[in-house]
């Protein structure tokens, strides 16, 4: 498993900053079935420190923009924490310490959900 200094030189690859791009140009193009949502959330239980850095890039790029951060909450960042392994919620929590936009985000659902995952992320 990659440790989050990892996370963060991935987040600064071109391949990730691409990434996040096209799905927010997919977003607000109307197209919630492109390839870029599928394979993000296809992605989150096998890579899903790949979809951390890619989440937090889609907060960083859309911080001006409250309806795709709004999407990208319920969307994305939800269904990694829902469909991580379990041993991923260290990144998770270093996640929520360290970028104010994913704390921003995930603080509902932390202080609100019943889901285990959510729970166990609930007092970061």
């Amino acid at each position: 498993m990659m440790n989050f200094g990892e996370v963060a030189e991935f987040r600064r690859s071109e391949q990730a900053t691409d990434f996040a791009q096209a799905w927010i140009r997919a977003q607000e193009a109307g197209d919630l079935a492109s390839e870029w949502h599928m394979n993000l959330l296809g992605w989150s239980s096998d890579s899903p420190a790949h979809v951390l850095g890619i989440v937090l890039n889609l907060l960083d790029l859309s911080a001006e923009n409250e309806a795709i951060n709004e999407i990208v909450a319920i969307g994305p960042a939800e269904w990694l924490v829902e469909h991580c392994p379990d041993e991923f919620a260290i990144l998770l929590r270093e996640a929520i310490r360290s970028h104010p936009g994913f704390a921003l985000a995930t603080s509902w659902k932390r202080a609100h959900s019943e889901h285990p995952k959510w729970k166990a992320l609930h007092t970061t």
